[in-house]
């Protein structure tokens, strides 16, 4: 499981460096040129990455060494992370935006 976990994870740090740098590719071609049209192989990448995925995923299962389980949940590690850490600064916005409201109660009925 923990092999799986660990393979999830790298795909998924993978997939956020590729799939940004295909964004980056695709909007700063279509900045240059005007245009609006960009290179097929640059979309294509968006697609490619994954095929690439599938096959990683493929291979690592018909070892028998990972655990499908542990893959995904490597996989959507990143994303729960993201989640959690938008939780909390949800909760520090409004504590925040709380104590406020209360130092102006305060300070208008001295």
């Amino acid at each position: 499981m923990a092999l799986g976990a660990m393979l999830g994870g790298a795909l998924c740090l993978f997939n956020i460096r590729w799939l940004s740098g295909s964004v980056r590719a695709i909007l700063s071609h279509a900045v240059a040129t005007q245009s609006g049209r960009v290179p097929s192989f640059t979309a294509s990448k968006l697609i490619l990455r994954y095929f690439v995925i599938a096959i990683v995923i493929g291979v690592a299962l018909s070892t028998g060494y990972f655990h499908p389980l542990g893959i995904g949940i490597g996989f959507a590690a990143f994303v729960g992370g993201v989640m959690i850490e938008a939780v909390y600064q949800l909760y520090l916005f409004f504590k925040f935006f709380k104590s406020g409201e209360n130092a102006e109660e305060n300070s208008s009925k001295e």
